[in-house]
């Protein structure tokens, strides 16, 4: 299991955080761009019910632990995203893979 963490923040060229608008300043975070990418795909590859609740624990909580199986399927799905381009989910992707062992033995 690998302990992602939702919070970090999406940072611009200058490192310096992006912001969900220009009148909402709150920084954009791994957590809401997966959930948002994750209930927005469109393929057929994954069960609906499974990325339902893939987004939602992305968008609502601060860390969530993934199995290799649903890891390496949210990687996929980032990858193929059209929403998003290359420096927001490079940094998602970045995240993901250098996520690191929850720290228990199954």
């Amino acid at each position: 299991m690998k302990k992602i963490d939702l919070k970090k923040e999406i940072m611009d060229l200058e490192d310096k955080p992006i912001v969900m608008s220009s009148t909402d300043s709150t920084p954009i975070t791994v957590g809401k761009v997966v959930a948002l990418i994750v209930q927005n795909y469109k393929g057929k590859k994954f069960d609906p019910i499974k990325l339902l609740e893939l987004a939602r624990n992305f968008y609502k909580k601060e860390m969530v632990l993934l199995d290799k199986s649903d890891l390496n399927g949210v990687k996929d799905i980032v990858r193929d995203d059209a929403t998003f381009g290359p420096l927001i989910r490079g940094q998602v992707l970045e995240t993901l893979e250098e996520a690191p062992d929850d720290g228990e033995t199954k």
